[in-house]
């Protein structure tokens, strides 16, 4: 097996061995946390609507820097055109995952919801987001790596 060299020089290749937006991670891993807590736990409501405003937080500054002509999906197509079809994918993935969020914030913020109302809903979300973290981190290492020959 040859070894594996990016496309590019490394100063302006994405460091392709850092988790991409760290900070949504970290905030999906709290959230994550928070479903586990005791239900019975009077501030649980509370926390979990916290946690869910820092994901919204972390999920548009992801948002920020990955479209736009600047943003990295728009750098990986420039340096492989065939990656067009999955930054466009990646771009409606957003749109829906706004969506969701906004819905999930409004769910947790009505009076008198209970926890069990919850805990699916933000599991579905925290599936689509390492989903399309995924998916995001295979296009990037789609268009920065190749093997040489």
């Amino acid at each position: 097996m040859h070894p594996v060299a990016p496309w590019f020089p490394m100063s302006t290749a994405p460091d392709l061995t850092r988790p991409q937006a760290p900070e949504l991670l970290a905030a999906m891993q709290s959230l994550g946390h928070a479903l586990g807590a005791p239900d019975e736990d009077p501030l649980w409501v509370d926390r979990t609507l916290h946690r869910l405003q820092v994901v919204g937080e972390a999920f548009a500054a992801h948002v920020e820097a990955a479209e736009g002509a600047d943003g990295i999906y728009a750098d990986a197509v420039r340096t492989d055109g065939r990656l067009g079809f999955r930054a466009m994918r990646l771009c409606r993935e957003h749109i829906a995952i706004e969506s969701r969020l906004a819905s999930i914030t409004a769910l947790v913020r009505s009076p008198g919801v209970e926890p069990m109302a919850i805990r699916h809903p933000i599991d579905v979300l925290l599936n689509e987001l390492r989903k399309h973290r995924q998916r995001g981190a295979d296009l990037i290492f789609e268009a920065y790596q190749q093997e040489l020959g």
